[in-house]
């Protein structure tokens, strides 16, 4: 399938949002062929319009497929936009560069924002820095906010302290990692696991 697009056109090319969606949908391939140029486009138009969704949309391809400098360079613009995605990105972007400092100012205005990934870095952030209280509370939130990973992460720094926790939030992981770590606690703890009989 040939997907043409002649933004200027279209009837309705002016809603960005629609132009986003399609984006979006382009790079995923949802209903389209995926074309990563095409989704390149219409991000890039609607950044032109002034949407800091498009500026994130076109940093993320372009640092996605090696051009980090260049994609960057969006991504900031897009964060001092408000884009609590792009601030998230570049929170662990400089988490990754040993830069915490940089990393929070980026992290908390997205956290505020309620960005489940800006939450989980936060959690993430003070777990480096050895404020496992801290730690614990934005995991929550992240976890409570559909972050189903910030179990395991819960699970990992409650094990130093609380085992009886650390137990609760392997049990909620769900996933491959916290099910191998909950059997080993519960190896370590000599606790039988107990199945329901559901005939």
């Amino acid at each position: 399938m040939d997907l043409k697009i002649k933004t200027k056109d279209n009837p309705g090319s002016d809603d960005i949002r629609k132009m986003i969606q399609l984006a979006d949908d382009l790079l995923e391939g949802r209903g389209f062929e995926k074309d990563t140029g095409a989704a390149l486009s219409l991000y890039i138009e609607a950044a032109g319009r002034g949407s800091h969704q498009g500026l994130y949309g076109a940093g993320r391809i372009y640092t996605d497929y090696g051009e980090a400098s260049r994609g960057l360079i969006y991504i900031k613009k897009a964060a001092s936009l408000g884009n609590g995605d792009a601030m998230t990105f570049l929170g662990m972007h400089y988490i990754e560069a040993g830069d915490s400092d940089r990393a929070e100012e980026c992290l908390a205005p997205a956290a505020q924002m309620g960005n489940k990934d800006a939450l989980y870095g936060l959690g993430y952030l003070c777990e480096l820095r050895g404020d496992d209280a801290a730690s614990c509370e934005y995991y929550r939130d992240a976890f409570s906010a559909g972050r189903s990973d910030a179990a395991l992460r819960l699970g990992t720094v409650y094990e130093k302290t609380n085992k009886d926790l650390a137990l609760f939030w392997f049990r909620q992981g769900g996933d491959e990692a916290s099910c191998e770590r909950l059997r080993a606690l519960m190896e370590d703890l000599d606790v039988e696991i107990e199945y329901e009989d559901n005939i």
